[in-house]
């Protein structure tokens, strides 16, 4: 039986329905979670969506608690690793820099990715240039805690992931859609493509 401290996800699930909506249950998809903490979206991801026996998840965190009794590790492999779906999971745990740059090299490529790691918007700004490498054209990235981050003070914006998603979707703006009509708490976007046709004459090619 699964066991969760806390719910910060249940919330996105209308939202969640929405977007994957369209998804064929047929065809196998990969997808990338960077922060699983006690698994309840990686878990909500393999019983709703990544239905097909061939689907993969890549879960990417640093488990910081791990050599602890009591833990967020101890949790995420009790609700997800050791469920009917662990076989389809693979666990990075370490940075999200040091997976994404190796999927990317690999030529790998993912059908859904979904950042929630770390909350500076440095870390959020690369783990979203990073992502959208890693996905497929069509894709689906979403971004926790858009509206939800540190708040509205100046001194902490730097702590929060708004102005990452922000900076990102401005300089993106031309390979990505925001998907209308979502709550903004999260922000969604998917993939248009890998590259704008005016890329080559802006590098000087």
């Amino acid at each position: 039986m699964s066991t969760f401290t806390s719910d910060w996800f249940s919330n996105n699930i209308p939202a969640w329905q929405a977007f994957f909506g369209s998804w064929d249950a047929a065809v196998p998809k990969i997808a990338i979670e960077i922060g699983s903490f006690e698994g309840r979206s990686a878990l909500w991801l393999l019983e709703n969506v990544l239905r097909h026996p061939e689907s993969k998840l890549y879960c990417v965190d640093v488990f910081a608690d791990k050599d602890l009794a009591d833990s967020y590790w101890s949790r995420f492999r009790a609700n997800v690793m050791e469920s009917m779906h662990g076989g389809k999971v693979d666990v990075h745990v370490g940075y999200s820099f040091d997976f994404l740059s190796k999927f990317i090299v690999e030529g790998s490529k993912a059908d859904f990715v979904y950042v929630d790691g770390s909350h500076r918007a440095a870390d959020v700004l690369e783990d979203l240039i990073l992502a959208f490498r890693c996905l497929k054209p069509g894709g689906l990235l979403i971004c926790d805690d858009y509206l939800g981050g540190a708040g509205s003070n100046s001194e902490l914006t730097l702590g929060s992931p708004k102005i990452a998603v922000d900076a990102f979707t401005t300089i993106y703006r031309d390979r990505l859609e925001i998907i209308a009509g979502q709550p903004l708490y999260q922000l969604a976007m998917r993939k248009k493509l890998d590259r704008a046709d005016d890329d080559a004459a802006s590098r000087g090619m």
